[in-house]
């Protein structure tokens, strides 16, 4: 689990510096500066869970860091705690006017300091679920059935015409024209996709669920996999095989199919899209007892930073200017795993990152 984050912005190095050991001492880690300038140049690169800071700087005349902070759109409900030895009624409301959360008097008491903060942020973790789910209820209202079949019934329509095209006879004798379907139809396939990730994300984030993933099929497991890997196979890289899967027999299984499809399409594609051309991914399903285990072998050029607990929805996209993967299939598959009861992992070796799914339910 990662750490609390917190900033605090004060002049007095000994009063900065017992802040700063009172806040480890309750497992958050601290970054500390005396000063309005080094804070704001913070504000724009870093994230934190709380903000404590003096008066003295969080409100001079004409340059409050208050304020910067309460503008930032990365900060704006980031707690923000004054710290003052004035018992001035004026300055603390105007510390609450530009969105102080809560004002702490200076002497203060090391119970006072520990139970102010653990305070704010069990608030702030508390608001911000309840942030989340309004605004997964808000995505799945308007990707209900009606407008999700406005959208997909055109890109099924694309699909299908340049299926149809692709198997007129003499086709392929044109110059660049299969290869032309073939990425029309691979980019409708990930838009398509990424319509059902967005609309399954909000189902599975928001407190009102619904029955929609709820009930069990009996399935078959290799046969969905040997479908999605025979699309891949198929469509979506111009008929070159690129998968290395091993699939035993698992047999009949008692579960959700449009769940098992979400996982074996998402870490496929994953493993398509980031292993290097001249390399195999591996895909290998067997079972487990009367349950399966599932994973995906991607042969990587560079290490991997991240694990299964910082994959968050388009986290990259906010965070790296590349835009090289939003990772919204990733998390839609942690969703669903957590959701099923599924354990989903990752390991990392040199050269290559295993996703895995144990279904042991």
């Amino acid at each position: 689990m990662n750490k609390e984050k917190a900033l605090v912005i004060v002049e007095d190095k000994g009063t900065r510096n017992a802040i700063k050991i009172l806040l480890e001492l309750n497992g958050v880690d601290v970054v500390s500066t005396d000063g309005a300038a080094q804070a704001a140049r913070r504000c724009n690169t870093e994230q934190f869970d709380i903000i404590l800071c003096d008066m003295v700087v969080a409100m001079p005349e004409g340059n409050d860091i208050l304020r910067v902070f309460k503008d930032s759109a990365r900060h704006y409900k980031t707690p923000f705690l004054v710290l003052s030895q004035s018992a001035d009624e004026k300055d603390y409301r105007e510390a609450r006017n530009l969105g102080a959360n809560d004002f702490i008097p200076v002497p203060f008491s090391g119970k006072l300091l520990s139970t102010t903060v653990k305070a704010q942020l069990e608030l702030s973790k508390r608001l911000n679920r309840i942030l989340r789910s309004e605004i997964n209820d808000q995505v799945f209202a308007l990707l209900n059935k009606n407008f999700n079949q406005e959208l997909l019934t055109p890109l099924n329509g694309i699909l299908n015409v340049t299926a149809l095209i692709g198997s007129i006879p003499g086709v392929e004798d044109i110059d660049s024209l299969p290869d032309l379907l073939g990425v029309i139809y691979a980019s409708c396939f990930r838009m398509q996709r990424t319509t059902h990730n967005i609309r399954t994300y909000s189902l599975l984030n928001t407190e009102n669920k619904g029955d929609a993933f709820l009930t069990s099929d009996n399935i078959v497991l290799e046969s969905i996999l040997s479908s999605v890997i025979g699309h891949y196979e198929n469509n979506i890289t111009s008929g070159l095989k690129v998968i290395d899967a091993e699939i035993l027999q698992v047999g009949t299984w008692q579960g959700k199919e449009e769940y098992v499809r979400n996982i074996f399409t998402e870490l496929i594609d994953n493993a398509v899209k980031f292993t290097p051309a001249d390399q195999l991914p591996l895909v290998t399903l067997q079972a487990l007892n009367n349950n399966f285990v599932f994973s995906v072998t991607n042969a990587l050029s560079e290490n991997v930073f991240f694990n299964v607990n910082n994959i968050a929805p388009f986290k990259k996209f906010h965070n790296d200017l590349s835009r090289n993967g939003l990772g919204l299939g990733l998390f839609v598959v942690k969703s669903i795993c957590e959701d099923a009861g599924y354990h989903f992992f990752m390991t990392k070796k040199a050269g290559s990152v295993t996703f895995t799914v144990e279904c042991t339910v």
